[in-house]
Formats: structure tokens, C-alpha cells, sequence
């Protein structure tokens, strides 16, 4: 049964059963790159901290409020709109990783894993609908994927409770505190 799902699998993405993906992924990049000769010219009413406060507070509280929604309720749904924000957390880490990089590398780095943890779980959940359509397939398949699922969400649980253990005035409290001394070594002699 295992050769015959594979065989399937193999059958669907030789049919192009993905292209949609690389078609949009092109369209994206290429939008990237329109925006991308545009940056400079973007007006930028403030140039300080200040510019950045309430987006950073904004997605870091969404992201602790899908955390909480998805360990109180971990439907596909509710994992997926929580790998966006760990997405954010990420972005935002990286972006920042200037005010002191050994620590905003890590927890950028943690933020990422979680996001894998929890896209991991999101293609896992949509190859079992997959083959429930598609394919047929024993039932140790789906307690397979089940069980890793059930691993990865425990994971990202953990991972999640680490990088959203602050509240979001502490967080960007925190950040506003690296930006200064970021700032102050800079004009330093």
C-alpha cells in the first residue's frame, strides 16, 4: 500500500500538481523586486525607535494571542495563523539583529524554528487531507502523521512559551533599551 500512495503522490506532482505554487512565487519575487527600487524614496516620518514601537507591540501581542489560541484549540487553522506571527517575530528579529546580534540572532533563530515546527505541522495535516481524497491509504498512515503532529505541535508549544513569555510593553521595553545603547555605541569615541 506504502509503493501504491507514493505512486500517487509521484503521479500528481508529475501532473503539475504544484506549478501554482512556482507561479505565484515568481509573480511575488518579481513585485519584491518593483518595490525594492522604490525604498529609497519612501518618506519616513520619524527616524527613531519611535517608528517602529507600536508595529513591534502590535505583532508581538497577535503573536502571544495565537499562541494562546492555538494551545487552548490547536485546529489547522489556528496553528497556521500562529505561524504567521512566529513569521513576523522572526522578520522583526532579523530586521534588529544590528542592536546586538549573538542575542537577536538566537531568538530570531528560535522564532524560525518555531515557524518550521509549526509549517512542518501545516504540511503534514494538508497531506493527510490529501490522501484522504486522493489516495488510499492504511490506517498507520494517519496515526503516523498524527503522532508527529501531535510531536510538533508539543514542540512548538514549548518554543512558543519561551519566545512570547513577555508582555508586549516589556518586549518592546526591552527593545527600546537595546536600540538606545545600539545608538549611544555608535556616537561613542
Amino acid at each position: 500500500m506504502e509503493g501504491e500512495l507514493r505512486e500517487t503522490i509521484q503521479a500528481h506532482r508529475a501532473a503539475g500538481g504544484g506549478d501554482g505554487r512556482r507561479t505565484a512565487a515568481a509573480g511575488v519575487v518579481a513585485m519584491l523586486r518593483e518595490a525594492r527600487g522604490r525604498v529609497n524614496g519612501w518618506p519616513l516620518e520619524r527616524d527613531s525607535f519611535d517608528a517602529l514601537r507600536d508595529g513591534l507591540k502590535r505583532t508581538y501581542r497577535r503573536g502571544r494571542r495565537d499562541l494562546r489560541a492555538a494551545r487552548a484549540d490547536p485546529t489547522v487553522e489556528a496553528l497556521h495563523e500562529w505561524r504567521k506571527r512566529a513569521k513576523d517575530l522572526w522578520y522583526q528579529q532579523t530586521l534588529l539583529r544590528a542592536l546586538w546580534p549573538p542575542v537577536m540572532q538566537a531568538v530570531g533563530d528560535e522564532a524560525h524554528e518555531l515557524a518550521n515546527r509549526l509549517g512542518d505541522d501545516h504540511d503534514l495535516a494538508m497531506l493527510a487531507d490529501w490522501v484522504r481524497e486522493h489516495a488510499e491509504a492504511e490506517p498507520e498512515f494517519f496515526e503516523a502523521v498524527q503522532r508527529r503532529r501531535s510531536e510538533l505541535q508539543g514542540e512548538a508549544i514549548a518554543l512558543g512559551e519561551r519566545l512570547y513569555a513577555d508582555r508586549p510593553g516589556a518586549y518592546v521595553r526591552r527593545l527600546r533599551g537595546l536600540w538606545k545603547a545600539s545608538q549611544t555605541s555608535v556616537r561613542a569615541p
